[in-house]
């Protein structure tokens, strides 16, 4: 059973890597359709997102050496799509 928990939770985890990529994309491609202001929103909310899904990795008792591995293939990740979609 206890098993089967850490799946599901690694594949929400996962799900909400593709997430914030996806936002963060967003806001990069925004900016080159000058839409400069709606860029700031679209950050500030992402950042509200990045917070809430911090909480919810730390309440579910995820170890920071994964949410910090997450972060750095988010963070990779995004700018490999952007580079690629430039």
């Amino acid at each position: 059973m206890e098993k089967e928990n850490k799946a599901i939770l690694y594949l929400h985890m996962i799900l909400a890597t593709l997430g914030t990529i996806i936002i963060l994309l967003t806001a990069i491609l925004n900016t080159k359709n000058n839409n400069y202001y709606e860029t700031p929103l679209i950050l500030f909310g992402a950042s509200l997102i990045f917070g809430y899904i911090n909480f919810l990795e730390k309440k579910a008792g995820i170890n920071n050496k994964l949410t910090w591995a997450r972060v750095i293939v988010s963070l990779i990740g995004m700018l490999i799509l952007y580079f690629l979609l430039k």
